[in-house]
């Protein structure tokens, strides 16, 4: 389906700080297909609160906000603006495949493994590309494939982190902090 991913307008400027966000999903969890970068940063933008009204921001943005903000030095429960810019801003939003898996009418799809593992080099060379300080995989699993499993592989760790738990690479030009987390509901 080609659903690629938002990176925010201040994810760079934020380098200065030593920071660089980068969350990874599953994935969209909507039959979109062919989605552009412009689309997603648009869908992205739709979960910001000013523009979510009438519809509230899905308990998968509140976390994601949440975890960012957190990083970012603030309280959770704070204004998602910060220095003038919203958090999704200060970040990039990837998705561990490019495509979604819907079951039935559900925007819950699970990945499947045949689609991790076809869009673990693209996942790889995201990561590369954008050269993140931090990663953020949300979803886990103890057997199956997972953002955590396949970002561990991309990172080359030699197993699926534990749950809820955060790793230091050392890395040639720089470490990076890698955090596994998964959903309280």
């Amino acid at each position: 389906m080609g659903q690629l991913s938002h990176v925010g307008s201040h994810y760079e400027a934020d380098d200065q700080q030593g920071l660089r966000i980068l969350v990874v999903g599953k994935q969209t969890g909507r039959g979109h297909e062919h989605v552009t970068m412009d689309s997603r940063s648009a869908q992205v933008a739709s979960a910001k609160p000013e523009t979510a009204r009438p519809f509230p921001r899905t308990p998968h943005m509140e976390g994601t906000a949440a975890a960012i903000k957190v990083l970012l030095g603030s309280d959770p429960d704070a204004d998602d603006i910060l220095g003038g810019v919203h958090v999704f801003d200060r970040s990039a939003l990837v998705n561990a495949t490019l495509c979604s898996h819907i079951p039935g009418a559900s925007a819950k799809g699970q990945g499947t493994p045949t689609m991790y593992q076809r869009c673990a080099t693209h996942l790889r060379r995201t990561i590369d590309i954008l050269e993140p300080t931090v990663v953020i995989a949300q979803g886990w699993s103890s057997g199956g494939w997972s953002p955590s499993r396949v970002v561990a592989e991309a990172l080359g760790l030699p197993a699926t982190p534990a749950r809820n738990s955060d790793t230091l690479i050392k890395r040639p030009h720089r470490p990076l902090g890698f955090v596994a987390l998964v959903h309280r509901r």
